[in-house]
């Protein structure tokens, strides 16, 4: 919100000076196009961020490289956390013009990162470590993150919620994928997808679609028009990784995929949607 106070602050001073007379037009219209290369460089909540990135035939934008197995991944409107178990967590800056960019900008060395989450407001790091507890880090500045303690709670809950609040889908790993409605004061297990392995889920298509990783299955695409009765309508394997980790920016147009030593891929999620028959 601040950065966009700033851009808009600077948007009306570059039009009033063009109307005092203050610059020459070209000077100010080349001024307003940085500032516009500029937001999009550092945010990806913009609406049709996809439409101006190059993929290839599946929908693959670009790999993130990391220097460790990448075990799971968050996303901010800034940044992305990598979980990288004994490498521990890397925080990329990423942005993007024709392409996603990336910049490794700190990385937390201390910790054994089995899974890593974001508060709402995107100003806590959670970081499931080699124990099971959660470490809680303060990332209002990325460049200095801080730890500001462990909770007592076990394990970080990475389960997805519709967005009327009515179902929780719960990755359970060899378990599979676990539907409960939560809708009332006392939950109900609606049903369980069976699969190999669920490692993450996100939602797609208006929560009528889940994308779960399934290690080296890769990512399931699943029907969730019937909690009751997922249906498995397509599968995406990549060659040689193993899936564990997926994570949607904020217009859920670009997909985020931790492959272990592969990296992170980033697809648009529409045309791997299409690439799948869906």
């Amino acid at each position: 919100m601040k950065m966009k106070k700033i851009v808009l602050s600077s948007t009306l001073l570059s039009l009033i000076m063009i109307g005092c007379g203050g610059g020459s037009s070209t000077t100010q219209t080349a001024a307003l196009q940085s500032q516009s290369v500029s937001q999009d460089e550092t945010t990806l909540s913009a609406k049709n961020i996809a439409d101006k990135l190059i993929t290839d035939n599946n929908g693959k934008i670009t790999t993130i490289e990391s220097s460790g197995k990448v075990e799971s991944v968050a996303l901010s409107q800034e940044a992305l956390f990598l979980a990288e178990g004994s490498n521990g967590v890397e925080i990329i800056k990423i942005g993007y013009s024709d392409t996603i960019s990336s910049e490794l900008i700190f990385k937390i060395s201390d910790i054994d990162a089995k899974h890593v989450s974001l508060s709402s407001d995107e100003h806590i790091l959670y970081v499931e470590d080699e124990t099971g507890f959660v470490q809680m880090i303060d990332i209002s500045d990325l460049t200095h993150p801080v730890n500001i303690g462990t909770t007592t709670k076990k394990a970080i809950d990475n389960a997805a919620i519709s967005k009327n609040g009515t179902y929780k889908y719960i990755p359970r790993g060899e378990e599979g994928l676990e539907i409960v409605n939560i809708s009332n004061p006392v939950s109900v297990i609606e049903s369980t997808f069976k699969i190999s392995n669920t490692f993450d889920v996100v939602l797609a298509d208006n929560d009528t679609k889940a994308l779960i990783a399934t290690g080296p299955v890769g990512i399931n695409l699943l029907d969730l028009t019937n909690p009751k009765q997922v249906n498995n309508l397509a599968n995406y394997r990549i060659t040689g990784s193993e899936v564990t980790g997926l994570s949607l920016n904020a217009t859920e147009e670009l997909l985020f995929v931790a492959t272990g030593d592969k990296g992170v891929l980033v697809f648009n999620l529409e045309i791997l949607l299409s690439k799948l028959g869906y």
